[in-house]
C-alpha cells in the first residue's frame, strides 16, 4: 500500500493502483498509481486547471503558467493554513507525540546530521514521538544547537543517518561518511526536495542503503514546525521503503512514494506553492501600496476578495468564478491598468503574464483586442488545443 496525500483542510486519502476519491476530486488532486512503476502525484481535474496544465500543455515553462497558478495557490494557502496549523509548542500533547504506540522501524537508532531549520523540527518530532536521536551532528558548531557534536567527534553509532544539511553539502557529507566509517549496516537518508538518492552514491558504494525523504512543508525559522499531516515524498530502495514510510507515520506525517526522475518537477511545484507565493503576494501588495495604501491596509483590503475568489473557484470551477475586466472584455480598463504599471516594469510583467494566460484558459470577451492591448502573442498549446 502506498500513500498519496491530498491536504485540503484535514482531508487525506490513501490509494492503491488507481484511485479518484470524490473528496480528492473536489480538491483537484488525483494520484494515479501503476504497481509496475514508480508512484507519482499528478494534479488534474477541472477544479485545478492550472496545476493540470503542468502535465497537459507545452506552456508548462512559461512565466504565465507559474504566476497564474500561484494566484489560486496563495489564496488557498491563506484560507487553510492560518486556521489549522499551530506552533509546535502550542499543539496538544497527543499531536506532539505522533504515533508513540508504534515501535520504531529503526531499532538501531537515528542520528541527525545538520541542525538547521529542518534539523530542529526533525529533532523535536522524533523526541516527541518517543524516539529521540542518538546523536546530533554538525559540521560547524552552532550556538543554536548546543547539544550537537562536531562531525569530527561524532560516533555515528546510529543505524539511520539522516542528513539535514543544505543541498550543496549532501554529496560532500556522504563522501566524508564513506571515508570515515563502515557503512555496510547503515541507512543514509537526505531531505532534499530536488535531488534523488543518487547524490548519496558515495555512501551507497561504501555499502549503505540510501533514500531521500522530503517533508512538503515550509520551515521559515529554527522554531520546530508540527509535522501532523505533513506530506513526505519518499524516494528509496525497495528494501527500506516500507520502514521509512512507517517512520514518517510515527511522526504523524503522510508518506507517499516518488520516483527520482520526478523530483525536480515535484520540487518546482513545492517552491511555487510556498516561497514563490511570497513573491506573488508581495507583488499584489506593491501594486496596492503604489496606489497610496499602507502595506498593512493592503493586506487587510485584499484578503476578503482573494478568499472569496478561491471559495468560488473550488465550489464552482474556474470559468464560473472568473470575473472583472477580462471576463467582460473591458479593453479600456485594462489599458488604464497597463498605463499605470508602465512606471513599474516588474509589476507590469507579472500582470501581463497572468493576463495572457487567462486569455488562453478562461472565458474572456474581446480576446483579440485584449491581446493587442497586452502587446503579446497568445500562449499556444498543441495543435489539438488550437482547433
Amino acid at each position: 500500500m502506498a500513500f498519496c496525500p491530498a491536504r485540503f483542510g484535514n482531508s487525506f486519502f490513501t490509494s492503491k493502483d488507481v484511485v479518484a476519491e470524490p473528496a480528492v476530486k473536489s480538491a483537484g488532486l488525483f494520484c494515479f498509481f501503476d504497481p509496475t512503476t514508480d508512484f507519482l502525484p499528478f494534479f488534474s481535474g477541472a477544479p485545478f486547471p492550472f496545476f493540470a496544465s503542468v502535465f497537459t500543455t507545452p506552456a508548462l515553462f512559461s512565466p504565465a503558467f507559474f504566476v497564474l497558478d500561484s494566484v489560486f495557490a496563495i489564496v488557498l494557502f491563506l484560507s487553510i493554513s492560518a486556521s489549522d496549523r499551530v506552533p509546535f509548542s502550542q499543539m496538544p500533547d497527543q499531536q506532539k507525540r505522533g504515533n508513540r504506540a508504534a515501535p520504531t522501524p529503526f531499532p538501531g537508532g537515528i542520528a541527525i546530521v545538520g541542525m538547521g531549520r529542518w534539523g530542529h523540527t526533525l529533532h523535536a518530532a522524533l523526541t516527541a514521538a518517543g524516539i529521540p536521536p542518538l546523536e546530533l551532528v554538525v559540521r560547524t558548531q552552532k550556538k543554536q544547537a548546543p547539544k550537537a557534536v562536531s562531525f569530527r567527534k561524532a560516533r555515528f553509532d546510529a543505524q539511520l543517518l539522516w542528513l539535514c544539511v543544505p543541498d550543496a553539502a549532501i554529496a560532500d557529507v556522504a563522501a566524508d561518511l564513506s571515508e570515515r566509517l563502515p557503512l555496510k549496516e547503515k541507512i543514509v537518508v537526505h531531505s532534499s526536495g530536488v535531488y534523488s538518492s543518487e547524490i548519496l552514491r558515495a555512501a551507497k558504494q561504501a555499502g549503505a542503503r540510501v533514500a531521500s525523504v522530503h517533508p512538503l512543508m515550509t520551515f521559515p525559522t529554527l522554531t520546530p514546525v508540527p509535522l501532523v499531516n505533513v506530506p513526505f515524498a519518499i524516494e528509496s530502495e525497495k528494501s527500506i521503503a516500507a520502514r521509512l514510510q512507517k517512520l514518517v507515520t510515527i511522526l504523524a506525517g503522510r508518506p507517499f512514494l516518488l520516483s527520482g526522475a520526478g523530483k525536480p518537477l515535484y520540487h518546482a511545484a513545492a517552491v511555487m506553492a510556498s516561497p514563490l507565493l511570497v513573491g506573488l503576494a508581495t507583488a499584489a501588495r506593491a501594486m496596492a501600496t503604489q496606489a497610496g495604501l499602507s502595506p498593512e491596509d493592503s493586506d487587510t483590503l485584499l484578503q476578503p476578495i482573494m478568499l472569496a475568489t478561491i471559495r468560488n473557484f473550488f465550489s464552482n470551477g474556474g470559468p464560473a468564478s472568473f470575473s472583472g475586466p477580462f471576463a467582460r472584455g473591458d479593453v479600456a480598463t485594462v489599458s488604464l491598468h497597463l498605463a499605470a504599471l508602465k512606471e513599474h516594469p516588474s509589476l507590469q510583467q507579472v500582470y501581463q503574464a497572468l493576463a495572457n494566460f487567462a486569455l488562453e484558459t478562461l472565458p474572456v470577451k474581446n480576446k483579440q483586442e485584449l491581446k493587442h492591448q497586452l502587446g503579446r502573442q497568445p500562449i499556444l498549446g498543441n495543435e489539438s488545443e488550437r482547433t
